[in-house]
Order: C-alpha cells, then sequence, then structure tokens
C-alpha cells in the first residue's frame, strides 16, 4: 500500500473514525447537570478526554505526559506497551521510533546483514507513516469533525479488555485493536514474534503493522539475521503477523513490535531481547543420610548449567545461610551430635551467568537427615534435650526411645 492510499484511509478516519472513536469514550454522569465534552470538534494537539484517560489509568497504564500512556510488566523492563494519542503524542511516538532506527542502525554497523537492513528499511516506513499522520493532525487543526452515529454508540476495546462502553444505545458494533510484541530465547538462540489486528464490526478502519527481528552468532562464527515484517494495511478488519529466530550462542538480539492506529490513537507493544538461550541448570546429590552414633557422614551435591553465557556464578545455601564457594560442587560433614533424631534440610544454589541482564537459575533439594538414637535413660530423648545440643527443636522429629541393652 502506498503512502497516498494509506493518507486517504487516514483522513476518512480523523473525520470520521476519529470522533466516532472519542464519542464513546465519553461519559456524561447522570449527576453532572452540565452538557458534556464535544468530542468531534476536540483539537488534534489536545489531550485524550478525562474518561478516556481515567480508564486507562484504571488498566495500569502510566500517564507520561497528558497524550502519552505507558504500561510496563514489572518482571519483564524490556517490554511495554503504549497508548499515544494527537500531535503531541505521536511526536513523542516519533522519537521513540527514532531512538529503535539507531538502534538497528548501530547493530548493523557492528554485525552487517542484509536482513538487517530489511528491519531498518520498515522502521524507516514506520516514521515515515507517522510523519504523514502528524502531518494530517497538524492540517487539520481544531476541525476535526464531528459525526452522529445514527445507529447508537460503539464498545471500544484495546487488546480483550474493553476499554469503555457509553451510551443508553450501544449496539452491536465494536470496534477491537489488538497487538503484541514478544522477543525472547529459545534453546537454539533469540525468537521475536509481533502481531496486530483491527476489527471493527460496522464502518470504521484501522490501520495495522508488526516487525519481528532477530540476530546472534552460533557456534561456529556465523552471523544469522532473519526479519519478518508486513506492509501496514488499512481497513476494517486487517490483521499483521510475523516472527523471527536464528541459530546463536553469543552477541545475540531480537525484537518484536505491533502496532494499530485508529483516529488519532495509536497502540503499540514492543520488546527487546538480549538473550542467546535461557539458562538451564540441574543438581544432584545427597537426598537421604544416615549417621550411626560415635561417627559422621559427608553429603556430596553438584550442580551442572548449560545455555546462557558463560562464565557461570555459582552460590551455595544450606537451610537459605550462604555456604560453600563458588563451586559446582558442596560438600557437608555430618557428626553425630550424640541424641538420635530425624530432620530435613534443604540444600539450595543458584547459577547465574554473564549474559547483560544476568539469567539466574535456582535448584533445590530437600535431604532427610537421620542420627542413630542413643537413649541410656528413656528421659533423655525428649525435644527439649535438643537445646544442649545447640539443635533447632522445630526441626527435629522425635524417635521412641530405645533402652541399651
Amino acid at each position: 500500500m502506498t503512502l497516498s492510499k494509506a493518507g486517504t484511509h487516514r483522513r476518512t478516519l480523523t473525520a470520521l473514525a476519529l470522533s466516532a472513536f472519542l464519542a464513546v469514550l465519553v461519559l456524561t454522569p447522570i449527576a453532572v447537570a452540565q452538557p458534556p465534552e464535544d468530542p468531534g470538534n476536540r483539537p488534534a494537539h489536545a489531550g485524550p478526554p478525562q474518561d478516556v484517560v481515567d480508564q486507562l489509568l484504571d488498566r495500569g497504564f502510566r500517564q507520561v505526559q497528558p497524550s502519552i500512556f505507558e504500561r510496563q510488566p514489572v518482571d519483564t523492563p524490556t517490554s511495554y506497551e503504549t497508548v499515544v494519542y494527537g500531535v503531541d503524542g505521536h511526536l513523542w511516538l516519533l522519537g521513540q521510533q527514532e531512538a529503535f532506527l539507531e538502534t538497528l542502525q548501530a547493530r548493523y554497523d557492528q554485525y552487517p546483514a542484509p536482513e538487517m537492513l530489511d528491519a531498518i528499511l520498515a522502521q524507516e516506513t514506520r516514521i515515515e507513516e507517522n510523519l504523514a499522520l502528524i502531518d494530517e493532525m497538524r492540517a487539520q487543526g481544531t476541525t476535526g469533525g464531528q459525526t452522529t452515529l445514527d445507529n447508537g454508540l460503539t464498545a471500544v476495546r484495546l487488546g480483550s479488555g474493553e476499554l469503555i462502553s457509553v451510551g443508553e444505545a450501544v449496539t452491536s458494533c465494536t470496534t477491537t485493536l489488538q497487538r503484541t510484541g514478544s522477543a525472547g530465547a529459545t534453546s537454539t538462540g533469540p525468537t521475536a514474534t509481533g502481531s496486530s489486528s483491527f476489527n471493527d464490526t460496522c464502518t470504521e478502519v484501522g490501520t495495522v503493522s508488526s516487525t519481528a527481528t532477530a540476530q546472534g552468532t552460533d557456534s561456529i562464527g556465523n552471523i544469522n539475521t532473519y526479519t519478518q515484517t508486513c506492509p501496514s494495511a488499512t481497513g476494517g478488519n486487517v490483521s499483521c503477523n510475523a516472527t523471527a529466530s536464528v541459530n546463536a550462542v553469543t552477541a545475540c538480539f531480537s525484537n518484536g513490535q505491533g502496532s494499530v492506529t485508529f483516529g488519532f490513537f495509536t497502540y503499540t507493544a514492543s520488546e527487546t531481547n538480549s538473550i542467546c538461550r535461557p539458562l538451564t541448570a540441574s543438581l544432584t546429590g545427597t537426598t537421604s543420610i544416615y549417621v550411626p552414633r560415635g561417627s559422621s557422614r559427608t553429603g556430596f551435591w553438584s550442580v551442572s548449567a548449560s545455555n546462557g553465557s558463560t562464565p557461570y556464578s555459582y552460590q551455595w545455601l544450606y537451610n537459605n545461610a550462604a555456604v560453600g564457594t563458588n563451586s559446582t560442587s558442596y560438600s557437608r560433614s555430618y557428626p553425630h551430635p550424640g541424641i538420635g533424631y530425624v530432620r530435613f534440610d534443604t540444600v539450595k544454589v543458584t547459577v547465574a551467568d554473564s549474559s547483560n541482564p544476568t539469567q539466574t537459575v535456582t535448584k533445590q533439594l530437600t535431604v532427610r537427615v537421620e542420627y542413630e538414637n542413643l537413649c541410656i535413660d528413656p528421659c533423655f530423648c525428649p525435644i527439649s534435650a535438643a537445646s544442649v545440643y545447640g539443635i533447632n527443636p522445630e526441626s527435629i522429629v522425635q524417635q521412641p526411645c530405645q533402652l541399651e541393652p
């Protein structure tokens, strides 16, 4: 699709679909006597109506600026989704797009590959389309147009959750904006996916685009790169999906992004990954040990790690207390304490690799420790006697006393 044709669709959006989108997003509280805000004549450079702001905040978005909203998973710092509105919001989005273009160009300078040029070209196209939309919004100024829907109001959804549904006559018309952008790693190397879709059951139209890129160096030094992108598509029921993965062990990079534009709104998701392969580890060793009276025994444990980025580092913990050294193995002596009892301990090890950000994985084993019982007097066995030997009574499963012959 050419930019000129996309521009024609966008003018249709901003004159009709935009005002319809805003109209359904503005609630008129019954208790308020003043007339509702007229969204149809809302300037393109103004922020969205307060009702829209409230709905986004309720769904976990953070208002970065009046026209910019961002939501970021706590455990995934390289993943985010944004909702931007109007000229100001799309200018901010333009800055984000240009910054990512610089990342791709730097990646190409360091690891040149024709497939990375595909990713660069796709990002340049996104920037050009955003600039065209900004120009159109600026040209409209305060004449955003006003549309009355004869068949009632529409429910608009961002993803699977309904953003807002308003009006006394909400019809079966539904506008749904879906997008995902994810990047990660498998046992063979980095991966990425991007997807976006727009669906309206009546007459509104939206624009979708998605890109996925993966790159890394394999075990014999080859730089492997793959990019998949689907050109922007505009319509009432359009979708776009992209996936990428490569075999690599070092210098990995992947990014997935999906974007949907509807009227003056653009809904985007993106994630970037620098991990080659997910770190894995296996812990083996003693799980049960019996200590005869008057002697001692030793437990042994070892850990093996794979994938991730070498070298690895290790931290051993025994009953959650740091022990041992930075080693793939750990041993512990169990001298008989003088009384017989059974307890259950935990051996734990955390492995960290050298990737950025660092990957960690923790493995744990439960160890049953049984000390042979020795009772000179039946009254010597109560748990309270454990304190004499510095043993935590809560860790003891008391054994029946056995008299010596």
